[in-house]
């Protein structure tokens, strides 16, 4: 079964009684409900590895996509100002259907770039590679371990490189050019935009930050 895009921005702003010359943050926003807090208590588990998530078409409560953010985890960091900023983080997994000429830029921009391409296949190598480690790792628990809670199943990234691309990568390295060096996001400290993002990317992605606004700084 296809799986529903999000309603059509333009559409949630005319419920909301703004105009469609709204700034790119706004669009992103209007097209994804957000849970509170309560709600992401009751979606992550204790100890859950996700910093945050955003559910689409049938995997969403409401049909729309939903926006959940683990505030225990970030508590627990000590972090403060991250909510608005990883809600904005999360909505640009809606950046494809809001503004899909943008997307197609930033994707062309991308691919087209040799060092790109060959750091986003040596990033999918890991991805494959990771199962295989874990589960090898696995065999030997330690005594906590054996004590302790069975962990979550491992992983196994069995899609084909383009679409592990379209589907995830892609989106979380846009989310980490932009977040690169920020303090109030823990996992922040593994980007930097001296990786190899290349010279066309990283000018579509200056470009996508000035649209949203300056507000993931």
């Amino acid at each position: 079964m296809q799986t529903p895009k999000p309603q059509l921005y333009a559409e949630i702003l005319r419920q909301k009684g703004d105009d469609d010359e709204a700034m790119l943050s706004d669009r992103l926003l209007a097209a994804a409900d957000v849970a509170n807090e309560a709600e992401g208590r009751g979606f992550f588990k204790p100890n859950d590895f996700r910093w945050a998530e955003t559910l689409q078409g049938a995997d969403s409560p409401t049909g729309r996509p939903k926006i959940y953010i683990n505030d225990a985890k970030f508590g627990a960091e000590g972090s403060e100002n991250y909510r608005d900023k990883m809600v904005l983080l999360e909505s640009l997994h809606l950046l494809k259907d809001v503004d899909p000429p943008r997307y197609k830029k930033i994707h062309n921009a991308a691919m087209s770039d040799s060092g790109y391409v060959d750091w986003a296949k040596k990033s999918y190598q890991h991805a494959q590679d990771e199962y295989l480690h874990e589960n090898a790792r696995r065999k030997k628990p330690t005594k906590a371990e054996r004590k302790g809670t069975p962990p979550d199943p491992v992983y196994q990234e069995t899609r084909s490189f383009d679409d592990w691309h379209k589907q995830s990568r892609l989106d979380q390295v846009i989310g980490g050019f932009l977040m690169a060096g920020d303090k109030d996001i823990p996992t922040a400290k593994n980007w930097s935009r001296n990786l190899p993002f290349g010279t066309g990317l990283t000018k579509e992605l200056i470009e996508l930050e000035k649209d949203l606004g300056g507000q993931l700084k």
